[in-house]
């Protein structure tokens, strides 16, 4: 497969940073390395906009 057909193919992701009243401090601890490395991934290839209001 090509570069451009890989390229095509992508879906953007979104993260939303809103938690359920139930959501306690240890759910959030355990996926913390994983959010940030993935933020850090797409930032380091320019794939990333932050917004915020």
């Amino acid at each position: 497969m090509s570069q451009t057909e890989l390229i095509s193919q992508r879906k953007p992701w979104i993260l939303v940073s809103t938690l359920k009243e139930s959501t306690n401090e240890h759910d959030v601890e355990k996926i913390k390395p994983k959010i940030s490395n993935l933020v850090d991934a797409w930032q380091s290839k320019g794939r990333i906009m932050c917004l915020a209001h």
